[in-house]
Parts: structure tokens; sequence; C-alpha cells
């Protein structure tokens, strides 16, 4: 129900952890660390019987210019509020801002080619300042952060299909600078 159930800090060299979860649940875990960024959650699905998941985190460095798509940020139709089902993904970019004081990142918003080129490029900037306002609303410095909206502009993929333009409606993060 995207809320935050259980912080686990490791202090082992590895970077292991041990957690206990409710069964009948659906889980995403995330991990955040200085300089590094975790570009998908692990998703444990229906947990049925106590599981042991031995499944590494898929850590990268944190580099100028890569963009990262943050996955699970939902807007309601033609409007730049959010979802509920946003936050928990949105907190984890707190997170990873807290522990990483040191960069400048944009955030991009992004839409597929449906409907005009202009009211999508100002429907993406509005979507973008609303991440950017929820992430200084959690405490990030409004200095550390950029919003910017493309509209329909940089497609990942065609917009020739329905999943297609799906994946091109996204919002992106990106470190800009290293202060």
């Amino acid at each position: 129900n995207n809320k935050i159930v259980k912080e686990v800090y490791t202090q082992e060299e590895d970077g292991g952890y041990e957690v206990t979860l409710d069964k009948g649940e659906s889980y995403e875990i995330y991990a955040t660390a200085k300089g590094l960024i975790m570009k998908e959650p692990i998703e444990i699905k229906n947990l049925s019987v106590p599981t042991i998941i031995d499944q590494p985190m898929k850590m990268e460095e944190l580099k100028k210019d890569v963009s990262v798509v943050l996955n699970n940020i939902y807007f309601d139709f033609n409007s730049a509020a959010l979802k509920e089902e946003s936050f928990t993904s949105l907190q984890q970019i707190v997170y990873l801002l807290t522990e990483n004081t040191d960069v400048k990142v944009e955030i991009s918003a992004h839409t597929d080619n449906v409907g005009e080129p202009a009211y999508n490029l100002e429907l993406s900037q509005e979507r973008a300042n609303s991440v950017v306002h929820y992430l200084i609303d959690n405490g990030i410095k409004q200095t550390a952060l950029v919003a910017k909206g493309y509209g329909e502009t940089k497609p990942l993929v065609p917009n020739d299909t329905d999943d297609n333009r799906a994946k091109n409606r996204r919002v992106e993060f990106r470190v800009i600078k290293f202060l």
C-alpha cells in the first residue's frame, strides 16, 4: 500500500542485510549509499512463506549527465498532481539526496506524443515542478534541484504503441553537477 514498512542499516562490508517481512504482502526493497544509486528495486510479490532472498542489489556509481528513469512515479491524467503510489519511490530519492548532499540534480518530466506539443511541454514542466516541490517539502534544498519539462521531444522509444507511449511518459533523475 505504498508505505515504508522497514528501514534497515548495514555496517557489513558487503552491504549484507536481514529483514523480516509479513507474509501475504508484496514489497519493493531499495538501497541508498553515498555516491551510489540503485536503478531498480528488488520486487517481492505476494510473499506466502518465510523466504530467504539472496539477491544482490544492483548499485551504480552516481555519474554526471547519466539519466535514470524513476519508476513508479504516477500522475493523474492530464494533471501534474502526484498520485499517492508515487510517494514510496519519491522517498527513495529523498534518501538518496540526503546521503549525497554534494550533487545538483535535474528532475525531468517527459510525455508521449498524444496531444499538442505545446500542451505536452507545459504539462511536463508542471510535472517536473511537482516532483521538485515534493522533494523540497521533504527536506531537500531547493538549490540542489532543477525542474525541466521536455514534453514529447525526447522519447525513449517510438510512440507507435500504447506500451511504448507509456514508456515515454516518465520522470528522470540526472546529476548535472557535483558541488
